[in-house]
């Protein structure tokens, strides 16, 4: 295949780019840009300018990366979707790249149709340049050698990679929705469909949950344990074992993805910050806000899960006392159970504010009088040190008691209450 067939000159990229965005981002963004002057197209540092600034323009974010010459292979097929700058010709040329298919990449020729390309093919137009530089030593050593006629080839490429083992090789730009573009990053990270299988499997779970009490009561009240329904009862608690572990697989994906996409957000937001709003603050309190970023990051991703498990079973409650078992009686303790339940959360909503107000400034005040220990050594009295520091821990342990106390009553003692008064309200 001709390595310059399917690429596209630089004078039509723009036309690429745009392509680009809306083939495999989904970006939407219909902007007519100009193509890069010639003054542009012919330099290399202006083109590589030209390309995140129009990738920008589209919403896009255009990462330039390189790799070892070793490594390029990889380069290629994770660079998708993004473009790759072809040497070996005067005029700039480029290959597009749609997605990745085995040992073949999906690249959008210049007529705007999808061709297949080796990866071993591209490698080779990219490396060509540097292998040429050391041909003359390669096949000096390789007529020194004696090797088979199936060894020949991959003797070459271990001299080749020994020879060029330090070289990088460079023109590459991966492309990827805008960081600011929070449900475009979302649909490419494919949270959307994790979530609804993770919704699935759980909905599953918990049916199957259901049915295996239903079986087991329907054999425990009519004192006839059969053992086909022992079998059925059975059947459905290993079947429940599968959907569980789907459930947990499915629910580690979605946090380490959620936690990514987390953690970039909070990363562009303190690269935007105002320096003189930073400035105003010391060491104490910036690295306090970066501990409670990684605290809220566990409390939301670990609580989301508990919840959605949660609120699925409240409804199957609901659903089974109200319009199955129609027990008046039931369902009252159930509003009971939730009222008390949700005055609770409030109070223990609120203790957590002021606790983490508390403990923040605990975080900022230590930092700033690490930073300053010699000033206070120099200038303070050694009277004034720990002033006020007790005073501090004191509200500090006093509203960790409180909180302890509170989550011992919503995890253990309430629990219990409900399920005594659930056994109450069916005798």
């Amino acid at each position: 295949m001709n390595k310059l067939q399917y690429c596209w000159p630089a004078a039509r990229l723009n036309e690429a780019l745009s392509a680009l965005g809306q083939q495999t981002l989904s970006t939407n963004r219909r902007i007519d840009i100009a193509p890069p002057t010639p003054s542009v197209a012919n330099n290399g540092s202006r083109m590589e300018v030209w390309i995140e600034q129009t990738a920008a323009c589209l919403g896009l974010e255009a990462e330039n990366i390189d790799a070892a010459y070793g490594e390029v292979h990889d380069l290629i097929a994770n660079a998708a979707p993004g473009i790759i700058h072809i040497p070996g010709t005067e005029e700039l040329r480029f290959l597009v790249i749609l997605n990745r298919r085995r040992k073949y990449v999906v690249v959008l020729a210049p007529d705007f149709t999808h061709q297949l390309v080796a990866v071993e093919q591209i490698r080779a137009a990219l490396s060509q340049q540097l292998e040429n530089s050391v041909a003359k030593n390669v096949a000096r050593i390789m007529d020194s050698v004696k090797l088979s006629r199936g060894q020949i080839a991959s003797g070459q490429q271990a001299i080749l990679n020994q020879f060029l083992r330090d070289m990088r090789i460079g023109g590459c730009w991966v492309m990827r929705s805008s960081p600011t573009n929070l449900p475009e990053k979302i649909r490419e990270s494919g949270l959307q469909t994790n979530g609804l299988l993770l919704l699935g499997s759980e909905l599953v779970g918990t049916i199957l949950f259901m049915a295996s009490w239903w079986v087991l009561g329907g054999m425990m009240l009519s004192g006839h344990l059969e053992m086909g329904w022992i079998v059925a009862w059975t059947l459905i608690l290993v079947t429940m074992i599968p959907f569980r572990i789907l459930s947990s697989l499915l629910a580690g994906c979605i946090a380490l993805t959620s936690g990514t996409i987390l953690k970039r957000n909070v990363l562009l937001g303190a690269m935007r910050l105002d320096p003189d709003s930073v400035r105003q603050q010391g060491a104490g309190q910036l690295l306090g806000h970066v501990t409670e970023a990684e605290v809220v990051e566990a409390t939301v991703l670990a609580g989301g899960f508990v919840t959605l498990h949660g609120a699925m079973e409240l409804f199957f409650a609901i659903l089974v006392l109200g319009f199955v078992v129609k027990s008046i009686v039931l369902c009252g303790l159930l509003a009971i159970s939730l009222f008390v339940l949700t005055v609770l959360a409030r109070k223990y909503y609120r203790l957590r504010q002021q606790w983490t107000t508390i403990r923040l400034h605990m975080t900022g005040d230590l930092i700033e009088k690490l930073t300053g220990h010699r000033t206070r050594r120099a200038q303070e009295l050694p009277s004034r040190w720990n002033v006020g520091e007790d005073e501090t821990l004191e509200s500090y342990l006093s509203l960790s008691k409180k909180l302890d106390s509170l989550i011992i009553t919503l995890r253990v003692v309430l629990p219990r209450i409900v399920l005594f008064g659930g056994f109450a309200g069916m005798i």
